[in-house]
């Protein structure tokens, strides 16, 4: 039937007319929003009370216990820039190593020819970055800092305990750390294990106690160092482990940091390395703490 113009309306055009209503009115509320927002001044105090939180913490200088845990292992002879191809297939390989830390001979033959490029001398070897940037620690801490260093590798063995130092045996050190001798493997699990049997420090608030890692790679030992990070820090609750990661792109060994209150950082060329080293101890000036800081920034900004 056809509604004559006094008739009136029925109940669905009421309806349809209702929700044209709502419709425009949340229209109008969402327009009024945008523009209220875009009027809204941009509040940078947050933004810069981070950053500044940030930079503190890294020019903040170190305890005066210091654990440099420093992997040992055979790929810390490899080249500093080695193509992450190359690492990527030895890694496939390491996952088809049987209990007895062994492989079928043509794995065997084709690990050792990807190791023999990842030896092949560019740059300079892992290791001898690792000293160079280690042993210029010690000029930048206090007088009464001990710095410990221990060296790890071997499945099944405790870490080696290089020695103690001061800040006026830096050529005892630098000795100590060139005599340090690669094995093979990489028993990072059990060196964090046996870190509580090595050191005093970290147990209580006024004494407390840095812990820096080295490290290029992840455990070849069957362990777990993210769940052995967890126990040194019920033992150790105020030692922060900071790993430093020699290569781009090693992430297994950042769950250390975070279980400990530690930072992780990366370093895949020996500049950054020597950075990253003395950031752990305090030793960078403030203008280098911001350019870190806000490099930092601009990268999470971007992801």
């Amino acid at each position: 039937m056809i509604r004559t113009c006094d008739s009136a309306p029925s109940d669905l055009e009421l309806r349809i007319s209702a929700a044209f209503e709502q419709r425009e009115a949340l229209e109008r509320e969402d327009v009024r929003w945008r523009i209220e927002a875009a009027r809204a001044p941009i509040c940078t105090a947050q933004v810069d009370e981070a950053r500044e939180e940030r930079v503190a913490a890294c020019t903040a200088p170190p305890p005066d216990d210091i654990l440099v845990v420093l992997d040992a292992s055979r790929s810390m002879g490899w080249d500093m820039t080695v193509d992450p191809e190359i690492l990527q297939a030895i890694e496939r390989i390491n996952r088809q190593v049987d209990a007895r830390g062994n492989l079928p001979q043509n794995l065997l033959n084709q690990y050792n020819r990807l190791v023999r490029q990842a030896e092949s001398p560019r740059e300079p070897d892992r290791i001898d970055a690792a000293r160079d940037a280690l042993s210029g620690l010690l000029t930048g801490l206090s007088q009464n800092a001990r710095l410990r260093l221990i060296s790890f590798a071997d499945c099944g063995r405790v870490p080696r305990e290089e020695g103690v130092f001061g800040t006026g045996d830096a050529s005892a050190y630098r000795q100590t750390l060139d005599s340090v001798r690669l094995r093979n493997n990489t028993a990072l699990a059990a060196a964090l294990d046996a870190i509580p049997r090595l050191v005093t420090a970290g147990r209580t608030a006024d004494r407390p106690a840095a812990i820096i890692l080295v490290s290029d790679g992840e455990d070849s030992c069957r362990g777990d160092p993210c769940a052995a990070a967890r126990r040194l820090a019920s033992t150790l609750p105020h030692a922060q482990v900071s790993v430093v990661s020699l290569g781009a792109g090693i992430e297994a060994n950042r769950c250390i940091a975070e279980a400990t209150g530690g930072a992780f950082y990366e370093a895949n060329n020996v500049d950054r390395l020597s950075q990253r080293l003395r950031q752990t101890t305090g030793q960078l000036s403030r203008d280098e703490c911001e350019a870190i800081v806000d490099e930092e920034i601009a990268v999470e900004g971007q992801e």
